[in-house]
């Protein structure tokens, strides 16, 4: 469906820009340039809930949509 270009939208949730030391996933940039590969681009973050505790941590998404050209006729 991405090859064909039939997703308008992905959301993507991350915690992190990037990864931390010691953790694996929850970071947007290893993520961020996939969606590029199927014509994606980021449109804008939403954050959802910033928890202070001994570090900051995030929880948001990451929105990235099909250019209005590029949008696969059904």
């Amino acid at each position: 469906m991405l090859t064909r270009r039939n997703v308008m939208a992905v959301y993507i949730e991350f915690n992190d820009l990037e990864p931390r030391p010691g953790t694996s996933g929850g970071s947007l940039m290893p993520l961020a340039c996939h969606p590029g590969e199927f014509g994606l681009r980021y449109a804008c973050t939403y954050t959802d809930v910033l928890l202070q505790g001994d570090q900051l941590h995030v929880v948001a998404n990451a929105l990235f949509v099909l250019p209005p050209g590029q949008i696969s006729p059904q």
